[in-house]
Parts: structure tokens; C-alpha cells; sequence
């Protein structure tokens, strides 16, 4: 249960989120800002919001999740935590950019979330984005208009179709 009233730009991407949501059951989200303007916490305030809209019968949020933490397995979570039409998933991954960095290092990571070069981080970025009853909030202290340009493959829209910055501090 929350405890704190979101701040003006986090209540602009929740009600994005949540019109994604209702059209299309997924949302797939990248949101930018520099430390303490709100990101992270955007996955618990979208878990309030759906359930007091009754829009699911349980939400789950994992938080505090890196793709570049070795031993993460996106797939494991959602085979224990099956996405479905009573069960809402939100994921948040913090700092995407430390993860599709190390798609480009020439040596391949064991363990590493199914996605250890830049084939298996695309095959997991589209598995995310086609998945229904999820959405999946990246993270990022980096601006939106530099990651588009150094990772084009994993920015496109198809992939992530709502992008924000937040640039205010929240108290």
C-alpha cells in the first residue's frame, strides 16, 4: 500500500500506463531523471492505482531488478508469477543501459538473464513487450534522446512505446 500522493509527472505516466493497460493489457515504459525524481517508485504507485480501479483481482511488482545482476532470470520470475487476466505483473529495471551495454562485450555472460548478446537482448525485449497482463517500467538516470541514439535496436517503439523524463525532485 502506498503511502504518498504521486507527483504531477508520475500521475501523467500512470494515466498513460494505465490507458495502455486497458487498450492493449501490457505497457512497456522507459523513464528518465536524475536520482530522487520518482522513477522507481512509479511500479508501486501503478500496482495502487490498478487495484483500486478493480482492474485486476492481484497485482505483484517486482522492484530493485537489473538485467546486468548475473543469476536474474526474467523468464523464471514470470513462469513462478504467471502474468494472466486476475494476475497483474509490473516490473521494474533499473538502469536498462548497464544491461544493453554489456550486450556489446565480446564475451558472453552465463546466467545472465537469457539475454547475454544483443540477439537474446532484442528475443527478450520483444517477449516483453508482446506479453499480455504486464508492464514493464525501464529505469534509466541517462536522457531519452541518448539512449534512441546509442541503442536504437532496443528503443524502438515496438519495444518501448511510452517514453518519459521526470525532472523534478520528489520530496
Amino acid at each position: 500500500n502506498v503511502m504518498f500522493k504521486p507527483s504531477t509527472e508520475q500521475n501523467k505516466i500512470l494515466r498513460d500506463i494505465k490507458r495502455a493497460i486497458m487498450t492493449k493489457k501490457k505497457s512497456t515504459v522507459l523513464i528518465s531523471g536524475e536520482k530522487s525524481t520518482g522513477k522507481s517508485s512509479v511500479g508501486r504507485l501503478l500496482s495502487s492505482s490498478v487495484m483500486n480501479d478493480k482492474m485486476y483481482a492481484d497485482c505483484i511488482v517486482i522492484e530493485d531488478m537489473t538485467l546486468s545482476s548475473p543469476m536474474v532470470s526474467v523468464n523464471n520470475f514470470l513462469e513462478i508469477n504467471k502474468p494472466s487476466e486476475d494476475l497483474f505483473v509490473i516490473m521494474v529495471l533499473n538502469e536498462i543501459e548497464g544491461a544493453w551495454e554489456k550486450t556489446r562485450e565480446l564475451k558472453t555472460m552465463p546466467n545472465f538473464c537469457h539475454a547475454d548478446d544483443k540477439t537474446t537482448m532484442n528475443n527478450l525485449l520483444d517477449y516483453l513487450a508482446d506479453t499480455e497482463h504486464i508492464a514493464v517500467i525501464f529505469t534509466t538516470n541517462s536522457p531519452v534522446g541518448e539512449l534512441e541514439n546509442e541503442f536504437p535496436e532496443y528503443t524502438k517503439n515496438a519495444r518501448i512505446e511510452i517514453k518519459t523524463t521526470f525532472k523534478n525532485v520528489v520530496a
